[in-house]
């Protein structure tokens, strides 16, 4: 049914201002429930919708620029990634219902228009709407920020995971060094610091969309995402905003890397924007017929991040600031899947690795010093999967990637990629020892409502791992093995690559003091150097001055009109006078 595409957003917002209505009402409550309610009945529609896709709907006749619709269409590849926003959105509210405190009440309205914009994104069937949606996003994007500042004071007064009360809070992005405000405190300015870096940064994004959409002309047909033709330069700007989106290394500047906030903050901030720009990578490669161009830079950048964003979570010394770094990381590998694995579409299941495995570390990091059995097994799970273990959705991924690598004759990406794999897991094994598998009775509440929310993202990695031929009915024309299929096809050396980075990732946790502790200052310079906070830094001052000095020539040209003339009489004197 056509109508029913704009009907999960509608639900979201719609929601979305009940609560805050609710809120300023009856004063603050825990609204978790509420919240799952409204994210669950948005989800019931999406599998309503999947009954008869692709479905089409437009918002606007208005036509405003290219003779475009402002519209939207679902399709199988929408409908995944649509799935996997809700989904992760009930993962992450669920925990909320045993708790005893609560987030602010504009915290929740914040994250469903948030993951409301996240839809309207993947929904998207042109450039246009597409620019429009990535404008409100943003703006979403900044007050879900701003509402985890506020509300985040609850969650930074708990104990740190692997640390120690007294330990500095971890840092937006930056070097190491002083130690720099908490977010959700007295000195949460500090969120307000980053506002004109995302604004920054994704609007020149935005406006690579635009010079994408005049590059197709005027033909509002030639802007739709699901056009059958594309030159090449609009393909490399719809390519660097997909790159943009995902936080692709050294794109980064505009994640919250050491946000301190409450779980659905910190997850659906890292995770909702990441799914967006992964969709587009999924939806360009089936746009362009796999022919995709600019692939031996892509595979350079893409092997890079990922092998930089392992690094820097192996050396990262804060267990709770390691996992945007391993989401650097995975974005790497799916970069790296799309410009190698073939078929190119296969970058859909990396996608729905990394933000499944992800939001299970995320659920698995929540208050796990006051945990059970559960937080190990569910982060137990995504690091087996991360690592392309079989029976897990990774493996199927991974065995595409490095089927490519060992035939194509990639040994330079292959070493690279082994390296990255074997830091990442020294990483997760890190963090996995340091989650605490105590019981106390008071919190037995939220872990059953934790065990829920664990399970909805364990099922479908299990699913896909032991069955992924599940996902032929949306992803039509992409071949998917059976399990037993790929089993069967992987020679002795392709074993030997699958498990000698968990090997080298165990035996680099195991010995870690030896190789950190004695260099540990050199490591933090490393670390402080690749995060690329310098440059950022630097480039501001460029900036900042290059605007000082236009404010002054402004100040003397209102002030003192006629020194603008002396100035071009001098230039026309030494222009006649020269020769």
């Amino acid at each position: 049914m056509p109508g029913l595409t704009i009907v999960p957003m509608i639900v979201l917002l719609a929601g979305a201002l009940a609560l805050l209505l609710l809120h300023r009402a009856a004063g603050p409550r825990n609204r978790s429930l509420p919240a799952l309610l409204i994210i669950g009945g948005a989800f019931l529609v999406l599998l309503f919708l999947a009954r008869d896709l692709p479905a089409s709907a437009n918002i606007s006749r208005w036509r405003p620029f290219f003779e475009s619709d402002l519209a939207y269409r679902v399709d199988g590849l929408a409908f995944l990634f649509a799935a996997l926003m809700s989904l992760l959105g009930l993962a992450t509210i669920a925990p909320g219902l045993g708790r005893s405190e609560y987030p602010e009440g504009s915290s929740y309205v914040a994250l469903l228009s948030f993951l409301a914009m996240g839809l309207s994104f993947v929904f998207s069937a042109n450039l246009i709407t597409l620019c429009l949606s990535w404008i409100v996003l943003d703006l979403t994007f900044l007050w879900a920020l701003a509402a985890s500042d506020h509300g985040g004071s609850r969650a930074t007064s708990l104990p740190r995971l692997g640390g120690t009360e007294g330990a500095s809070p971890p840092r937006l992005g930056g070097a190491e060094g002083a130690s720099p405000p908490r977010l959700g405190g007295t000195e949460g300015g500090r969120t307000m610091k980053m506002v004109p870096r995302v604004l920054n940064l994704t609007c020149l994004a935005c406006l690579s969309l635009l010079a994408a959409a005049l590059l197709l002309g005027q033909d509002g047909d030639s802007l739709s995402l699901r056009s059958g033709s594309i030159s090449t330069p609009a393909v490399g700007l719809i390519l660097l905003t997909a790159l943009m989106r995902t936080g692709l290394y050294p794109l980064h500047f505009w994640i919250p890397i050491g946000v301190e906030a409450s779980l659905p903050a910190r997850s659906l901030l890292h995770l909702v924007p990441a799914s967006a720009g992964l969709y587009l990578l999924a939806r360009l490669s089936s746009w362009t017929n796999g022919g995709l161009p600019y692939g031996q830079a892509l595979a350079i950048a893409g092997s890079s991040a990922f092998f930089i964003g392992a690094l820097l979570a192996w050396a990262e010394t804060n267990v709770r600031q390691t996992l945007p770094f391993v989401m650097l990381s995975q974005v790497g590998y799916a970069v790296t899947s799309l410009a190698i694995a073939k078929p190119t579409t296969m970058v859909v299941l990396p996608s729905l690795n990394l933000v499944l495995c992800l939001g299970l570390l995320f659920l698995s990091q929540d208050r796990s010093e006051l945990g059970s059995l559960w937080p190990r097994a569910a982060s137990g799970l995504a690091m087996a999967s991360l690592a392309g273990v079989p029976l897990t959705l990774g493996f199927v991924g991974r065995w595409h990637l490095y089927h490519s690598l060992l035939t194509g004759g990639n040994l330079a990406f292959l070493v690279l990629s082994l390296l990255a794999e074997a830091l990442l897991f020294a990483a997760l094994l890190r963090m996995w020892s340091a989650i605490s598998i105590r019981v106390f009775p008071a919190e037995l509440a939220y872990q059953r409502s934790s065990m829920v929310a664990a399970a909805l993202l364990a099922v479908p990695i299990l699913i896909l791992g032991l069955h992924p031929p599940v996902l032929r009915p949306l992803m039509k024309g992409v071949p998917l093995p059976t399990l037993m299929g790929l089993l069967r096809s992987t020679s002795i050396v392709q074993w030997v690559v699958f498990f000698l980075p968990l090997l080298g990732g165990y035996l680099l946790q195991r010995h870690r003091q030896r190789l950190f502790d004695p260099v540990a200052a050199f490591w933090l310079k490393v670390t402080a150097t690749l995060r690329l906070e310098w440059l950022y830094s630097l480039l501001g001052q460029v900036v900042g001055g290059a605007a000082r000095a236009l404010r002054m020539a402004g100040k003397v040209s209102e002030s003192r009109g006629y020194l603008g003339w002396i100035v071009v009489l001098g230039l026309l004197a030494f222009l006649f006078l020269w020769r």
